[in-house]
């Protein structure tokens, strides 16, 4: 059911009426609150409502009617189109998380909500969601992490990444990098990665951080002096590991580390360890069985949010100017 308060046109706003009344009434479509085949109020019911131009509210509606959010039938009026795509109740609760979180931190440094709106709306129409022009190479020295970490990217920028092993990356001529706009790494690789491919490249080196809920939650539970067994393809992996939990924080449990390389060192780890983690690697790596008087939890770690919101920025940047020099040269070919 359509109620005129659920549109709120704030004239002091950045963003125009016209975009202020399409994407409330888009928002209401899309969230289920009004359903298919509700009616709205005429052109001139909603333009004296909300005390807003006739023209305004009328294109305002053929735009929408355009894109498949209403329907019009002569003599009968205009209602929400029974084709309309509803936004599943999970995605429509995380939506509105993101925005509240927005929101927030926005007001905490002095941006007005509809400061706030304007440049979200006009971001989004900017932003290169949609096949963004920048090649992004990612590089990790084994297949476990790289292939996890490259979704981490993906998810997180919009960009897929081409991925090469460290290994390999050793094998390739200068010219090789060349052909890339963006090199990324974790910061383990940073230094190795860079002197391969050369100053004119500055690598971006992303922090790995621990999941929260499957890894420091977990640890955060455990009596201080508790032990935590870490177990890695390698010895220099599971000290790795280490390294980056101490880092944020976990100082009060020992940890015993071992490689599955190294038998007796995982029957250890298995005998006095009150909690277990194995990383992506060494669960691929594994042979036989595990022992089975204990329990053992993935490993699960991610690029954290600054490395991503850092790559993301960078995307942007080379899009962007990407995109201005295109536009320069397309006016130098048509003014001459």
């Amino acid at each position: 059911m359509f109620l005129m308060n659920a549109i709120q046109i704030n004239r002091s706003e950045p963003l125009s009426i016209h975009n202020q009344l399409m994407e409330q009434l888009k928002y209401h479509i899309e969230s289920g609150a009004w359903e298919p085949g509700d009616k709205l109020p005429t052109v001139r019911e909603m333009a004296q409502a909300l005390r807003i131009n006739y023209n305004t509210v009328r294109m305002a509606y053929q735009e929408l009617e355009r894109q498949g959010y209403l329907v019009s039938e002569q003599g009968r009026g205009t209602f929400v189109s029974t084709g309309t795509r509803r936004m599943p109740e999970d995605k429509q609760e995380t939506l509105l998380d993101l925005i509240d979180e927005a929101l927030i931190k926005a007001k905490s440094i002095g941006i007005t909500p509809g400061e706030f709106a304007s440049a979200a709306y006009t971001r989004a129409r900017i932003f290169p969601l949609e096949n963004p022009d920048v090649r992004l190479l990612f590089s990790e020295c084994n297949l476990a992490d790289i292939d996890h970490y490259a979704r981490n990217i993906e998810q997180g920028t919009g960009v897929v990444p081409d991925t090469v092993l460290v290994e390999d990356l050793r094998k390739m001529e200068w010219s090789f990098f060349k052909q890339y706009d963006l090199i990324a790494t974790t910061l383990f690789h940073v230094a190795e990665i860079q002197e391969l491919a050369g100053s004119h490249h500055t690598v971006l080196g992303l922090m790995v951080e621990p999941d929260y809920l499957e890894v420091l939650a977990e640890i955060a539970r455990l009596p201080n002096g508790a032990r935590v067994g870490l177990i890695c393809a390698e010895q220099k992996g599971a000290e790795a590991m280490e390294r980056v939990l101490i880092g944020v924080g976990a100082t009060y449990p020992k940890f015993i580390l071992a490689g599955v390389d190294q038998p007796d060192k995982v029957k250890r780890v298995f005998q006095e360890a009150d909690l277990i983690y194995v990383s992506r690697l060494a669960l691929r790596q594994h042979r036989g069985d595990w022992p089975k008087d204990k329990p053992f939890r993935p490993y699960v770690d991610d690029l954290d949010d600054g490395a991503l919101r850092l790559l993301r920025r960078q995307i942007a940047r080379v899009h962007f100017a990407k995109k201005s020099r295109g536009l320069e040269v397309e006016h130098y070919h048509s003014a001459g």
